[in-house]
């Protein structure tokens, strides 16, 4: 972590830009896919529009908890400071998301998945990450204004600190 409070008060600036950004999203997520009306003639649109929404929010939120450069050091928000053990596993569950299937792709994560009542999927695709986020989108809005909020509060707290 950087030594300069604030050098760590940029990044957390940074940081909450991405959720905030990351929050924004689920929301154009929440406005322009699953209210919008369905039609034979949009359905492949509205499909292609979540996948894309799906991925910006899972990047987004990861980013903060990928390292960085800040100067010379590296520099990412650790994840045991900043998220709730509550939300540990969705947590988990979105950064191996963007390590292994978003960002990057990772065969090993390729494998064929059937859930009873949703088509087929392959895990480790973008039809998983847009099936966590149907299924959880509150839970995942949840934990973005959480580690929010905790970033908020580290900032002033360094702020309290660092005399100007």
């Amino acid at each position: 972590m950087p030594t300069n409070s604030k050098d760590l008060c940029l990044r957390y600036e940074v940081a909450m830009r991405d959720l905030v950004e990351a929050g924004e999203v689920m929301r154009q997520r929440r406005k322009h896919v699953l209210s919008a009306p369905r039609t034979a003639e949009a359905e492949p649109d509205v499909l292609l529009l979540n996948k894309f929404l799906c991925e910006i929010a899972i990047i987004k939120y990861a980013r903060p908890f990928k390292p960085s450069y800040w100067g010379n050091h590296r520099v990412s928000l650790p994840s045991d400071e900043f998220v709730p053990a509550h939300h540990r596993t969705l947590h988990d569950e979105l950064i191996h998301l963007r390590d292994k299937v978003i960002a990057h792709s990772d065969s090993t994560t390729q494998r064929p998945f059937m859930v009873p009542g949703i088509e087929a999927m392959f895990i480790g695709t973008s039809d998983e990450a847009q099936q966590i986020l149907h299924h959880r989108s509150d839970d995942f809005l949840d934990l973005i204004n959480t580690v929010r909020q905790t970033l908020k509060e580290k900032t002033e707290q360094l702020q309290l600190r660092t005399p100007e």
